[in-house]
């Protein structure tokens, strides 16, 4: 079974809150979720995949992954 993270837990590892998270679910821009009834759960591997997809070498080029 994967690792579920609260939007509290990948909050405070992308230095935000809780409710920019909301936002991005909102607009569908932030790393993939897991919704079970009301309850919102992130896994490890989606947001090492968010990361992988938003890391960049420069800031003209981004890095193929």
């Amino acid at each position: 079974m994967p690792e579920l993270l609260t939007p509290d837990d990948v909050a405070a590892m992308f230095h935000t809150s809780p409710a920019q998270l909301a936002q991005w679910r909102h607009r569908g821009g932030g790393p993939q979720y897991v919704k079970t009834g009301k309850r919102v759960f992130y896994t490890r591997a989606a947001i090492e995949s968010f990361l992988a997809q938003h890391t960049y070498q420069r800031t003209d080029q981004p890095v193929v992954a």
